[in-house]
């Protein structure tokens, strides 16, 4: 641009140049006119400023999203003042980020990344402390809630947390998380026997109740209806969570070699459960329950 500033320049001065030279006088006059010139502009050329350069990067403005705990996908929607965007749209279906990026038509960019953590598609997990289902009494019976989610911060609440029957029947807990997410189980008792007077002599009569199943927790999978034992058919290594866990649990417990809780989450203890029943399967001890340690626990 400066090159042409200054042929404009030069182009001006060039024609501003006029000569005008008058012929030799006459000569009957005896006198030659003088040869004059004269400097005629033919135009006023100015100073020319260097083009001001746009340096001033885009701004990305975000649509409002939802911040709070949800088992819902996220949706969060991108604007810019000037030139486009990579994309306006960015649909989250689990935790993690993107990156918004605008361009305009100088080149200047402008990024903003948005980071989702507050979707939560995992449903909770609760178990009960143990109680006796099976042998006869005439007692009520209380079954207790105990919550399994490793994650202390997660809210869960529960239709109820106990519930005591005082006579055979069933009960439906219900656990619903901050995302909404839920989880229900029925307990089934059979097992109170309670003596009544026939109203003659004195005498009692005893209802005849044959004792069965107490618990009765949603099948998980691997469980067939009518099978005595669970089968195992999952990968479980430390962070693993659910069904299978629990059963797994249960299992190491039943053969002494696991003193935690069984609340479905495959933790260090866990692990060290795993190991120890490796051991004594002559399995490779490495705390994961892949194919071989599959196979002795389903004999």
């Amino acid at each position: 641009m400066k090159k042409i500033a200054m042929f404009m320049v030069f182009l001006g001065l060039l024609l501003g140049f006029k000569v005008y030279a008058s012929s030799v006088g006459n000569p009957i006059d005896g006198v030659a006119t003088e040869v004059s010139s004269s400097i005629v502009p033919c135009c006023i050329v100015e100073d020319i400023d260097p083009i001001n350069e746009d340096t001033t990067s885009p701004i990305i403005t975000l649509s409002d999203y939802n911040t709070n705990p949800t088992n819902q996908d996220i949706t969060v929607t991108a604007n810019t003042n000037e030139g486009s965007l990579n994309t306006t749209s960015h649909t989250f279906t689990e935790n993690g980020s993107f990156e918004f990026i605008a361009t305009d038509i100088a080149g200047n960019m402008t990024s903003l990344v948005v980071t989702i953590t507050n979707i939560d598609k995992v449903a909770p997990i609760f178990g009960f402390l143990p109680v006796d289902l099976t042998n006869p009494t005439n007692h009520d019976i209380t079954i207790r809630v105990v919550l399994g989610n490793v994650n202390p911060d997660e809210i869960v609440t529960f239709n109820a947390t106990s519930h005591t029957f005082t006579e055979n029947g069933s009960f439906e807990f219900v656990a619903t998380d901050e995302a909404g997410n839920t989880t229900s189980r029925i307990v089934t008792v059979t097992n109170i026997i309670k003596s009544s007077s026939s109203g003659r002599n004195g005498s009692y009569i005893r209802k005849a109740i044959t004792p069965v199943v107490a618990i009765a927790p949603v099948i998980p999978v691997g469980k067939v209806l009518g099978e005595t034992t669970f089968k195992f058919t999952k990968l479980m290594k430390v962070g693993s969570r659910g069904n299978e866990v629990m059963e797994l649990q249960k299992r190491l417990a039943s053969e002494g070699l696991y003193a935690g809780a069984v609340d479905g989450i495959f933790g260090k203890i866990t692990k060290k459960g795993v190991i120890d029943f490796q051991v004594k399967n002559e399995v490779e001890p490495k705390g994961i329950v892949g194919p071989m340690t599959r196979e002795m626990l389903n004999k």
